[in-house]
């Protein structure tokens, strides 16, 4: 959830210890993700607190005959 989190502009960390990948490290090089790799890092994190909606959406019972057309297009493309 990291990188989608990163794509939505929220400020993300990672503590993942394992190779890199090439996404993972471009998003790395634009700050979009901040890589925790010790305990002295954990002071980087900056901590913020989004508005919640006093009430929710009405549900889509649409949305994954939207994402899967989506999908199949992008597929064919």
């Amino acid at each position: 959830m990291t990188r989608e989190a990163a794509a939505l502009g929220i400020p993300s960390y990672s503590i993942f210890k394992g190779p890199i990948g090439a996404v993972d490290q471009r998003l790395f090089d634009e700050g979009r993700i901040v890589h925790v790799g010790s305990t002295d890092a954990v002071d980087t994190i900056r901590l913020v607190t989004a508005p919640r909606p006093a009430e929710l959406p009405p549900a889509r019972r649409d949305l994954l005959e939207i994402l899967i057309e989506g999908i199949e297009l992008s597929a064919r493309a």
